[in-house]
This record gives C-alpha cells, structure tokens and sequence, in this order.
C-alpha cells in the first residue's frame, strides 16, 4: 500500500525510515553514542526518552501539532487519538481499523514530512518546538495539496493564513 500512495516526494524517506525503525531517535543516539548523544530525554519535553512513538506523536509538543493538523485537513473526527496518528502511519488505518483513503494517507505523509523536517531543524538550530509554527510550515508547503483536497472533498476547511 505505501509504494500506491500518491505521496509528496519528501514525505517517501521519512515515513519509510519510520516504517523500517530507521530513524535516529535521542534513546538510539543515546545507545550508539552517549558522547554525541548525552542525554535519552525528547528534546523538546525533557520529560521522557524519545523513542519512535515519542518522536512521532508521544510527546506533548507533537501531539498538539497531530490535533492541529488533523482538525486543519478535516479528519479529527476519523484520526481522535496519539495512538489513532501513530496506527494511521503505522498501518494506514485507525486503531478502531478505519481505513483512510490514499488521499488522506497523502495528507498524513505530508503532515509527517513537515515534522520530520521542523524537528530537526529545532534539534540542529537549537530553537523551541512552536506546534503554530510548524501547522504554518505545514499549510505554506503543500498548500497546492490541501487545496486539492479540499476541492476533490468539497470540505469546508479552510487554510489558515501563515
């Protein structure tokens, strides 16, 4: 299924190294290396060790930008929890077993992208997660994919201005 997606070009590695357990996540960075990697704890949280579910949706900071994204695109009442985003990336549907479509699995690619990028950024520049700023980066990159869907849904969601 994930090779039939129409997705982003820049949403393919990220969400295929997240698939595949390929990501270097602080409690792996930690593990290999403790002198690049001092500390296991989400950077951004400093509460808990950043493990694949933290990175992706575990984490209070990235939660809030799920809840952001998935009521911007229209699917907060399909993707409801941190466990339904983790199963729609895990294994396209919901933890109730709903199935989105391919579509919306796009949307959820591109999301993923957008995190996967404003992440690293905040990690590399040294900067504090803002879950605004990173729906915002979300809207400007792939407008031209949100405003397809919105017209192929006739949804009544409408893009915030960055």
């Amino acid at each position: 299924l994930f090779w039939a997606l129409p997705l982003v070009h820049n949403s393919v590695t990220p969400w295929w190294r997240l698939l595949h357990n390929s990501v270097g996540f602080k409690a792996k960075l930690h593990r290999w290396n403790s002198t690049f990697c001092p500390s296991p704890l989400c950077p951004m949280c400093l509460e808990d060790p950043e493990d694949a579910y933290h990175f992706v949706v575990g984490c209070w900071a990235r939660s809030r930008y799920w809840k952001d994204v998935t009521a911007h695109i229209g699917l907060s009442n399909l993707v409801v929890t941190d466990l339904d985003v983790w199963s729609v990336l895990m294994t396209f549907s919901t933890s109730a077993g709903d199935v989105l479509s391919h579509d919306q699995l796009s949307l959820i690619g591109a999301a993923f992208a957008t995190l996967w990028r404003y992440y690293w950024a905040c990690f590399y520049d040294n900067t504090t997660w803002s879950s605004t700023a990173a729906l915002n980066m979300f809207i400007s990159t792939y407008r031209h994919l949100l405003s397809s869907f919105y017209t192929e849904f006739n949804s009544d969601v409408l893009l915030i201005n960055p």
